[in-house]
């Protein structure tokens, strides 16, 4: 997890990493349930050329990063696809 500093000029941002494990956010299907936190978004077949839209919810506040400060943007990844050695392609 990395947290810009947004309170330098932002063409100049100052990179740090934070010390925490990684954070799990939930992903709902509709924006709506995001905000509820109900109905979490479950592992979907995706046809070659598909989309599929989805939503996170925000993180609790007790998973905000200790050293994270009003102002910072966090940055990070996520995995959407799970690979499958039955499938053909990458």
């Amino acid at each position: 997890m990395h947290a810009v500093n947004t309170s330098t000029d932002i063409q100049n941002p100052t990179y740090r990493t934070l010390p925490q494990a990684p954070i799990a956010l939930t992903a709902h299907h509709m924006q709506t349930l995001a905000l509820s936190g109900s109905d979490k978004f479950r592992t979907r077949p995706l046809t070659p050329g598909g989309n599929m839209s989805f939503f996170f919810k925000e993180m609790p506040f007790d998973a905000i990063p200790k050293g994270a400060a009003p102002g910072d943007l966090l940055t990070g990844s996520v995995t959407y696809l799970r690979k499958d050695s039955a499938m053909p392609g990458r």
